[in-house]
């Protein structure tokens, strides 16, 4: 198979060139299925999905996405064979039931369409995906995003790496999103391949939209703007980021900040408001901070884009997490960032260099890197230019998709 040479200078993949090599590696991208393809709101899986199968797309390959309908059958993408039944919200075992259903929709069709590798990603899906889909000569890969295998309640991490080492025990390869996930599952899966490649991001430049068209855009003219994105979730934080605000307004007196909070008010995007929400909700009012926080909930690609733009600093106090796509999407519009010792976290984030980590849970060391990150705009300026050279380097989906494509090639040697 060749390569276009001007692809990727940098890198060099030499792979023999035979006659019946012609034929381009055919690969199928499997979706969980919960979220629609392309995502309308959040969907970090399926935009992984979807940026992955266009890179390998431009490395030669030929890729198929499966994917459940969606609402809007006017929301398609090329090369994407949708299935039932379609999605719609519902209650766990109802999920649960449906996923079932896909996945025998999606055996039929792989009956019939013969792949070299067929790619899953976790989850309860990935779990009934790995079970039910019957190897032949196609090569199974599984990437882990689970975010649950770091997460501080014993009960909800078991499960949630029991769930991923069954899925893992019927893979061929096993691709992991963070450093700390990869020595775990290679520690129980000693006979298995499994290797580390992180979650990429779009480089975007920002000339079209600058900093203060996005404030006044966003009615935040003249504010230094914190940015959270993420669901409304215990594992995410949020409380301790409003706790360090209070901080911030009351303490060091702060009163030309503002907090931008953007997500769902539920555990999954388009749930309804979780008590989480409401306790978050009603610690803002406890701390008379109403004037001082903006939930903007689920919003448009279009304005989660002026968020990042508009923001000075981004931060995520994560209690566990895995390789959160918003720390990257930040960095990558080249924003200060602040985050926690947790997880996936301190393998692409480097302590005062890249951005700053703090303790989770630690509400005073938080509204401390703010506040230093708010008056001292060398440092701010410092940790920008480091965060996009770090994107530029590490993190492209060019450079991801030509290291999956490595893996690929040594399965179907």
């Amino acid at each position: 198979m060749k390569i276009d040479p001007n692809y990727e200078s940098t890198v060099l993949i030499v792979v023999p060139i035979h006659s019946k090599e012609k034929i381009k590696m055919k690969v199928a991208q499997i979706a969980p299925g919960y979220i629609e393809v392309p995502p309308l709101r959040g969907g970090a899986v399926e935009k992984h999905i979807i940026y992955l199968s266009e890179e390998l797309k431009r490395l030669g390959l030929k890729v198929d996405i499966y994917a459940r309908m969606g609402k809007n059958k006017q929301n398609k993408l090329k090369n994407t064979i949708y299935l039932s039944p379609p999605i719609k919200k519902s209650f766990l075992p109802i999920k649960i039931i449906d996923t079932f259903r896909y996945t025998f929709n999606l055996v039929k069709r792989l009956h019939h369409k013969k792949y070299d590798i067929i790619h899953l990603h976790g989850g309860i899906a990935g779990l009934i995906q790995s079970i039910l889909i019957r190897k032949g000569r196609d090569k199974l890969v599984l990437t882990i995003h689970n975010p649950l295998i770091f997460s501080p309640n014993p009960i909800k991490r078991g499960l949630a790496t029991l769930m991923e080492l069954i899925s893992a025990s019927k893979a061929d390869a096993i691709i992991t999103v963070s450093k700390t996930m990869k020595e775990l599952f290679k520690r129980k899966l000693k006979d298995k391949i499994v290797e580390y490649i992180p979650n990429g991001v779009h480089i975007r430049s920002n000339v079209e939209i600058n900093q203060n068209y996005a404030k006044l855009a966003l009615g935040l003219k003249g504010k230094k703007v914190i940015l959270f994105v993420g669901r409304m979730a215990l594992e995410k934080g949020i409380h301790i980021l409003i706790s360090a605000l209070n901080q911030i307004i009351h303490q060091y007196r702060q009163h030309d900040v503002r907090l931008v909070l953007v997500g769902p008010p539920g555990k999954t995007f388009g749930g309804r408001p979780s008590k989480y929400y409401k306790f978050v909700m009603n610690l803002i009012r406890k701390y008379n901070l109403n004037n001082f926080v903006i939930y903007l909930g689920n919003v448009s690609e279009k304005t989660l884009r002026l968020t990042y733009v508009a923001c000075d600093i981004f931060v995520l106090p994560s209690i566990s997490d895995a390789m959160p796509m918003t720390l990257l999407e930040a960095m990558a519009h080249g924003k200060p960032v602040i985050s926690t010792w947790v997880g996936g976290i301190p393998d692409f984030i480097e302590h005062s260099k890249t951005g700053i980590l703090v303790p989770p849970n630690d509400p005073s060391t938080l509204a401390n890197a703010i506040q230093n990150i708010l008056t001292k705009k060398t440092l701010a300026e410092t940790f920008s230019r480091n965060a996009v050279t770090e994107i530029e380097e590490k993190y492209s989906w060019k450079k991801v998709a030509i290291k999956i494509y490595k893996l690929y090639s040594t399965l179907t040697k």
